[in-house]
């Protein structure tokens, strides 16, 4: 029998908003600090176990079922979810159903005209031109989280300031 995750650090916000290298960020100093910690990122489940699935809100919600039964199935000190998670229901899904003994809902917080700003992928402007469709904070909604754990907003202070203010966080939560 596996044992429970121990933290589960489940990041959103909007595309660009920063969770992903807040993710490898955290992952590279908890490392330092001896937790042995693993990250699923949203775009890479995307693209391949959860390739199958479109951008509606139904296929989002499965998206986040599937994830959180990969968090389940990890056997390790925390889990980084960097996953946009734009509906409440599927943060409060992922927080009910993780295995876990802490789960932080962790919300990257950043304008959409910031992130647009920052959109290295160019999907802001496709979604803009409507080819794509059912982009979070375009054609589709993001509500804003109502009850997270962490707070980290990117708009206003450094990559590597925001790192270690969620690096400390955590560490708070974890008692370290």
């Amino acid at each position: 029998m596996r044992d429970k995750v121990r933290c589960v650090v489940w990041m959103t916000g909007y595309s660009g908003s920063g969770k992903s290298t807040l993710a490898k960020g955290l992952h590279e100093m908890l490392s330092e600090i001896n937790i042995h910690s693993v990250i699923i990122d949203g775009d890479v489940i995307r693209q391949e176990a959860n390739a199958d699935l479109s951008f509606s809100d139904d296929d989002r919600f499965t998206n986040a079922k599937r994830v959180v039964d990969i968090v389940n199935n990890k056997n390790t000190d925390l889990v980084i979810v960097s996953l946009i998670s734009p509906f409440n229901r599927i943060r409060d899904y992922a927080r009910t159903n993780c295995i876990c003994n802490i789960f932080l809902e962790t919300f990257v917080d950043s304008s959409l005209e910031v992130c647009e700003k920052r959109d290295s992928k160019g999907l802001y402007k496709k979604a803009r031109r409507g080819e794509v469709i059912n982009f979070t904070g375009v054609s589709s909604q993001f509500q804003k989280p109502v009850n997270s754990d962490i707070i980290i907003n990117t708009e206003t202070i450094s990559v590597q300031e925001s790192t270690l203010e969620l690096f400390k966080k955590v560490c708070s939560y974890l008692e370290l």
